[in-house]
């Protein structure tokens, strides 16, 4: 470790850089992504100068994204409740499209009562005794496009198997009506 500066030993190359109270973090690609003291994403850059700039409104509902060829984006955040807290959720996106109209992104949630996790005896067990057995969330239930074509998303809402699955993606239908499913299960490591 060189003085502000910190490197992953993964696979990827990444360098975290301290800059006063800001952050950058650089990929292997030269990618830097710059992140205010309050460690959110203001900025991203190539090596070649070009940027996004990240500019939320005061009460963080409303990100406006710029970038170097002078384009206009926004992404809205709606709050839902989930665990009984307040989450910011994308609700729309708006991107800057050919001609005077934006190309619109749209997510709807359903809420949801999940198993928070495991069934008794599952290693995913919540055996916290001042949390309940299930918690609401707010789960993604589609995305329109500006085509008006959209995804659908199911989920697994409880535990079978001891797969500890409650609350993950079951199932995305694509617009073409084609469907992609997952399953879950644990798989030990060998022993050595």
């Amino acid at each position: 470790m060189v003085a502000d500066f910190w490197y992953s030993r993964g696979s990827e190359y990444f360098r975290l850089k301290k800059l006063g109270v800001d952050y950058e973090v650089e990929s292997g690609d030269g990618t830097i992504r710059h992140f205010g003291a309050n460690f959110r994403l203001t900025q991203i850059r190539d090596r070649f100068g070009n940027a996004l700039n990240v500019i939320p409104s005061a009460n963080g509902l409303v990100w406006t994204l710029t970038d170097t060829t002078g384009r206009v984006h926004t992404i809205t955040f709606q709050q839902l409740l989930s665990d009984n807290l307040l989450i910011n959720v994308v609700d729309k996106i708006e991107f800057a499209a050919f001609g005077a109209a934006p190309a619109l992104w749209d997510f709807a949630y359903t809420p949801a009562t999940i198993q928070r996790a495991g069934a008794p005896g599952a290693p995913c067990l919540d055996n916290d005794p001042t949390t309940s057995d299930t918690v609401g969330v707010p789960l993604l239930s589609s995305i329109t496009l500006p085509d008006l074509s959209t995804y659908q998303f199911t989920y697994y809402q409880s535990d079978s198997n001891n797969a500890c699955k409650s609350g993950t993606l079951q199932r995305m239908t694509l617009p073409t009506k084609g469907i992609w499913e997952w399953d879950y299960a644990r798989y030990p490591l060998p022993a050595a």
